[in-house]
């Protein structure tokens, strides 16, 4: 396993180039090819690349014509495999760059500048992927050392960059502390680089911490703030999040009307937003807060609408390339169905995106999902089913140790 080690052969160079004029990867055997050379460039990115690849191709094999579903789900797999191949193809390029000798004697600190912002990125990209698949402890050592050449460098969107994904990093492994400090030093970068969203967008990452520790009012506050500057800014997209997020807190606090009128707020001012996971997520909450109330014919519309949303994001043009929210969307469309007492949907939409979640290193939404399949399972008075359920459980409080949560450990 070679890291991010740079190690070049000038076979191996020609080989790369032959496989990057291909058109498409049609075969298994080119797959491993290009796995074969891009895992000098970046080992992580090139196993992510070769799971998504392996899932491709055993999807295909087995896919029904009729079965919609499993062809979404075949479909994303492929953008995703797409999606990597270009992410490698530019690691490529950037190799090939840092490489090329200088002629000129007086751009020797250019070149070494260059190619210390080359490795900070590098660190960068391999350490977002340890966090994408909850590889969150060996993230942090390598965001530690991207963030050290990135300080050394003094560019605050690189610097707000690399605490922005230690804070995800550092939340990942219950370390809440260190996570609101690393956001809180984001920001400052964000405003020091003048950028305004990514400024705004910390905020609301401080609140979700803050509501992690337990510190309601301050969540709130912070959501508060990030509320008034989405506004000012004219962030709908911003300003919509922020309103779900108080709606959320308040939700936890127990005031159930509060929440009900963020809510509403934050779906009135997503249809111009044109975010279908976002609203999907809304409605369903929404529906929940109904049902809670006791309001059972509302709640079923608003779960009937979520569904309709997430069904959009699965199968329209605006679907999201973002992994760690697809694998979560499953879930949400799963929980959503099941509220809506259609379990065996349900139990057919966790399922589906328990592969991916598997495919991807998802160990909390993975294990999540299990535990809903073992609910499922549970409601079903059979021998093979209570099986089905035991070891979906088990299953599920095995990932929740590797992840490393007590709390979602005691909770399974």
């Amino acid at each position: 396993k070679l890291g991010a080690s740079e190690l070049w052969d000038p076979e191996l160079l020609v080989r790369q180039k032959e496989i990057l004029a291909e058109p498409a990867l049609t075969s298994l055997d080119s797959v491993w090819d290009w796995f074969a050379f891009t895992s000098f460039v970046n080992w992580d990115e090139s196993v992510h690349f070769i799971d998504i690849a392996r899932e491709v191709f055993r999807a295909r094999k087995f896919l029904q014509a009729d079965d919609s579903l499993n062809l979404a789900t075949v479909l994303q797999l492929e953008m995703e495999l797409a999606f990597a191949n270009e992410n490698l193809k530019a690691l490529i390029k950037q190799n090939d760059s840092a490489n090329t000798p200088s002629t000129d004697q007086s751009s020797a600190e250019e070149k070494r500048l260059k190619d210390l912002k080359t490795q900070s990125e590098h660190l960068q990209y391999v350490g977002e992927s340890g966090v994408r698949r909850e590889s969150c402890q060996k993230a942090i050592g390598v965001l530690d050392q991207a963030l050290e050449i990135r300080k050394k460098l003094g560019d605050p969107k690189d610097i707000a960059e690399t605490m922005t994904s230690l804070g995800e990093a550092l939340l990942c492994v219950n370390e809440g502390e260190k996570s609101l400090a690393a956001y809180k030093e984001a920001r400052e970068e964000w405003q020091k680089a003048s950028s305004l969203k990514e400024e705004n967008q910390s905020l609301i990452e401080i609140g979700a911490v803050y509501n992690w520790l337990g510190e309601r009012q301050n969540a709130l506050a912070t959501y508060q703030e990030a509320l008034q500057l989405a506004k000012a800014r004219k962030f709908p997209g911003l300003e919509t999040s922020s309103l779900y997020r108080i709606g959320e807190t308040y939700l936890l606090l127990g005031e159930k009307r509060t929440a009900l009128e963020n809510l509403l707020a934050a779906r009135d001012l997503s249809r111009s937003v044109e975010h279908p996971e976002g609203d999907g997520r809304t409605l369903s909450l929404i529906a929940y807060v109904y049902d809670s109330l006791g309001d059972k014919t509302d709640s079923s519309n608003y779960y009937h609408l979520a569904a309709s949303e997430f069904d959009r994001a699965f199968h329209g043009s605006l679907i999201t390339f973002n992994v760690k929210e697809k694998t979560r969307l499953y879930n949400a469309l799963g929980d959503v169905y099941y509220a809506l007492g259609d379990s065996d949907r349900a139990l057919a939409t966790f399922q589906t995106g328990l592969i991916m979640q598997r495919n991807f290193g998802r160990l909390s939404e993975e294990a999540y999902a299990l535990e809903k399949i073992g609910l499922i399972s549970l409601s079903v008075a059979t021998p093979e089913k209570q099986k089905t359920a035991m070891a979906s459980f088990e299953e599920a409080l095995q990932l929740t140790r590797k992840s490393g949560n007590p709390s979602r450990e005691a909770e399974a």
